[in-house]
């Protein structure tokens, strides 16, 4: 009769499979079922009626597979302003976490970023992996990047750092413009920034502002170093070099102190 049934305010069904929902007469939102899926679409403005022109935003596949469409091609993004800015070039991201790859545009390719702002300033560069709270940030490298981050704040100041692996919380946290680095501990090779080639294994270890070609393995191993060209195996293993290269250190603290000890051994 005159009874009006309402699923919300200004909802409509306008028999086309489609359910729309309108403001002041203009579609801004439709729901759509396309060959068996669902398809959640929405408009920046229209006239009058079907006149708006629908983006699909997400889509649920017959078989129950979940895609969120972008400009780009094969593109996942979850949460807010998450790979927002993709346009067609920008393909193949896995984008998770809110403001994650919130800059990408075209020519951004294969990324994986998961977690809050991870690989948030990254613009039009691929072949990055951040996982984490923060990971690679604030990272633009200006060519395709190959790091890998994972671990919370990891790489968060790298700026065009390349080929850079780091693994546990803070790992390599200001990296800036090195490359070649392979960092696996908590606060390993924290405050490195422009060094390249280093490998620090141990929660701490190549902690400080160090050089290049470093090797570190054990819990604060050249833990305060400025140097370059190093070797020391064991936990506090050349703690406090400064500015010397070519040194060994081998045990438990050995060489702790030897800060000018340029082309030393250390054994024990």
């Amino acid at each position: 009769g005159n009874a009006d049934f309402r699923i919300m305010s200004g909802a409509f069904q306008d028999g086309a499979s489609t359910f729309q929902y309108s403001v002041s007469s203009v579609p801004v939102a439709m729901l759509s079922m396309t060959n068996g899926g669902f398809a959640f679409e929405s408009a920046v403005a229209g006239t009058d009626g079907n006149a708006a022109t629908f983006t699909t935003k997400f889509y649920i596949d017959p078989d129950g597979t979940i895609s969120t469409p972008t400009l780009g091609t094969s593109n996942v993004r979850l949460g807010v302003n998450t790979g927002n800015s993709i346009v067609s070039g920008a393909n193949e991201n896995v984008l998770i976490g809110d403001e994650a790859g919130t800059t990408l545009v075209s020519g951004g390719i294969s990324n994986t970023a998961v977690g809050f702002s991870a690989l948030k300033f990254e613009d039009a560069h691929g072949y990055n992996t951040a996982i984490g709270w923060s990971t690679l940030k604030n990272l633009n490298a200006g060519a395709n990047g190959y790091n890998t981050a994972v671990g919370s704040d990891s790489g968060r100041n790298m700026q065009t750092g390349v080929n850079n692996t780091l693994v546990g919380a803070e790992s390599g946290h200001d990296i800036s413009s090195g490359a070649g680095n392979t960092f696996l501990g908590a606060y390993a090779g924290n405050k490195t920034d422009d060094g390249a080639n280093n490998v620090s294994v141990g929660y701490g270890a190549l902690q400080g502002n160090c050089g290049s070609e470093n090797t570190a393995v054990g819990a604060a191993a050249l833990e305060v170093s400025t140097s370059s060209e190093n070797t020391a195996v064991g936990a506090g293993a050349g703690f406090s070099l400064t500015d010397v290269s070519g040194g060994v250190f081998i045990g438990q603290h050995a060489g702790l102190f030897a800060t000018t000890a340029s082309n030393s051994t250390f054994v024990g």
